[in-house]
């Protein structure tokens, strides 16, 4: 039995600036946000003892951030895991133009070593047709909706969040209940595809490793941030013609109705991305 609910979760979306929204909100004498970024405690049934064990009792507000709750086509069942958990708990989106968001998960996972320059990633692969279900905004919110009403969701465009941050803040901090911060300048978050390529294969290798993991999750961020700046390399390079960025036009036409609901539904401004603005991710 779960000592108490989480009072928020940023649920999305991946590479939509869930790292940097993580960092910022840790800063709040009032949140506690999960010491492990993404818990990703409700992608299976996990004891609810070890996700109370990721707050700090002492603050009035829990948080946290997994992009992977929005991925429904491999992990159905989060809403209703979240919700039978803490049905009371607000969800914060982060969306951003969907065919850049593709672009920039591809150039993630590539960095990573996910998947390999010479790995196909055209129209009907399976890893081009999960980037392109993370990016059904519409659909994947729908999923959500099915056991939180409207009032329970905050959606934002992370292009908001870039050149509007400290209002956009105030918005989410209002939502979750919190008191108004004064937040200062932007943390770093080395989360970018530019910062991951310039890690040695030994250290993308070691991230994957759970227990090193817990350690690293230990260690404060300015010091992550230094250990990160002494083993990059200087230089990286992206095969483009391999990368996700030359199907732009065929992915805009299979997500353009998910687009159009989208907007529609949650008020959100997405005539740019109807036009095929791209974003250098």
């Amino acid at each position: 039995m779960s000592l108490r609910t989480v009072d928020f979760i940023i649920a999305g979306s991946m590479r939509c600036g869930t790292t940097s929204l993580y960092y910022e909100l840790a800063r709040h004498p009032e949140i506690s946000m999960s010491r492990k970024k993404e818990t990703d405690h409700f992608i299976s049934d996990c004891p609810p003892q070890s996700y109370d064990a990721q707050f700090n009792k002492s603050k009035r507000i829990w948080g946290e951030a997994s992009p992977n709750y929005s991925k429904f086509d491999i992990f159905p069942d989060v809403p209703q895991r979240i919700h039978k958990h803490s049905p009371n708990t607000k969800l914060i989106f982060l969306v951003r133009d969907p065919c850049d968001r593709i672009v920039s998960q591809y150039r993630h996972s590539l960095a990573m070593g996910n998947i390999s320059n010479s790995e196909s990633i055209s129209i009907g692969s399976k890893a081009m047709t999960h980037m392109i279900n993370t990016s059904k905004y519409f659909a994947q919110l729908s999923k959500f909706r099915e056991y939180f009403d409207k009032n329970s969701l905050l959606v934002l465009k992370m292009e908001d969040y870039i050149d509007n941050r400290l209002a956009t803040l105030d918005k989410m901090t209002n939502f979750i209940g919190a008191s108004a911060h004064d937040w200062g300048d932007k943390p770093l978050a080395e989360n970018s595809s530019h910062a991951l390529m310039r890690y040695p294969n030994i250290i993308k290798n070691l991230r994957k490793n759970v227990m090193l993991q817990k350690l690293y999750n230990r260690i404060p961020h300015q010091w992550q941030t230094r250990a990160k700046n002494l083993v990059s390399h200087k230089s990286y390079s992206i095969k483009e013609n391999q990368s996700a960025a030359i199907y732009r036009n065929e992915l805009l036409n299979i997500l353009r109705d998910d687009i159009i609901a989208f907007g529609n539904e949650y008020k959100i401004d997405v005539s740019g991305w109807l036009m095929g603005t791209q974003d250098d991710a």
